[in-house]
């Protein structure tokens, strides 16, 4: 005779989450008492006494490094897409189609691109620099902190802007390109 017959999936699987969560507190209370350890025994440091205002900084320099990370790997990927578009219209030309339309969004994607990493490079400059910060990404001057990061997070908004505005008309071409084909 099957004694969970009469049971439902969940009240089987809380069954089964609630045994193994039992086992797992005597695991540990075991492990406990075999080394000695005790929670009283391991030394926790105190976090240093921060401000708010200095942990924003921090998380923000961060987050800065972040983007700019991000914003170098889009760039890999947009040249190679670049080199895609490319590819992509010669095998249209070898098959007697007219690429005009994407030719001339590809010569406006790519100036456009090229700006945008100029424009990059600035907040990488920024970022090298870091004044306010030490090596770590620790403030070492707040006001001095919060403009970096204001110059930083302006100059990647412009490239974002840039760099979007590029992405989306080419990608409108090739869809209009690709449309008039069928």
């Amino acid at each position: 005779m099957n004694p969970y017959k009469n049971t439902t999936f969940a009240q089987r699987a809380t069954l089964c989450v609630t045994a193994l969560a039992a086992s797992l507190m005597v695991g540990v209370s075991q492990v406990n008492a075999e080394t000695g350890l005790a929670k009283a025994s391991v030394a926790i440091a105190a976090p240093a006494a921060t401000s708010p205002v200095i942990r924003k900084l921090e998380n923000g320099y961060i987050a800065a490094t972040r983007r700019v990370t991000w914003t170098k790997q889009t760039f890999t990927l947009t040249d190679k897409r670049i080199d895609n578009i490319k590819q992509y219209i010669t095998a249209q030309q070898k098959a007697g189609k007219n690429v005009d339309v994407l030719l001339k969004a590809l010569d406006a994607y790519v100036p456009a691109i090229n700006t945008d990493k100029e424009v990059f490079v600035e907040a990488t400059t920024w970022l090298e620099k870091h004044p306010g910060f030490d090596e770590k990404g620790k403030v070492t001057d707040a006001k001095e902190a919060q403009a970096t990061l204001d110059n930083i997070n302006a100059v990647l908004k412009k490239s974002d802007e840039i760099r979007y505005a590029a992405e989306k008309a080419m990608s409108t071409a090739m869809r209009e390109y690709r449309q008039s084909q069928k």
